[in-house]
């Protein structure tokens, strides 16, 4: 059965770490390393996740998972 999309699917933990580090740098999407999606795959799947709020849901779940919520008290390093 096919989803009428083309191409091998990628695994999602490659599109959330490659959306991370493109949001960490600042670089640009077609700049993003290999290791990570395919950047178009990556772009896409960020731009649907932000308007379908998949990404709210997503830190809802790891502040409940660490028993932590709210911003953090500091940026970067201890």
């Amino acid at each position: 059965m096919s989803n009428g999309r083309c191409g091998r699917r990628q695994d999602h933990h490659q599109v959330v770490n490659g959306a991370l580090y493109r949001i960490r740098t600042g670089m640009q999407w077609r700049d993003l390393p290999d290791r990570h999606a395919p950047w178009k795959t990556v772009d896409e799947r960020h731009r649907r996740w932000s308007m379908n709020r998949t990404w709210e849901v997503l830190l809802r779940q790891v502040e409940a998972d660490s028993g932590l919520t709210g911003p953090p008290d500091h940026i970067g390093p201890p």
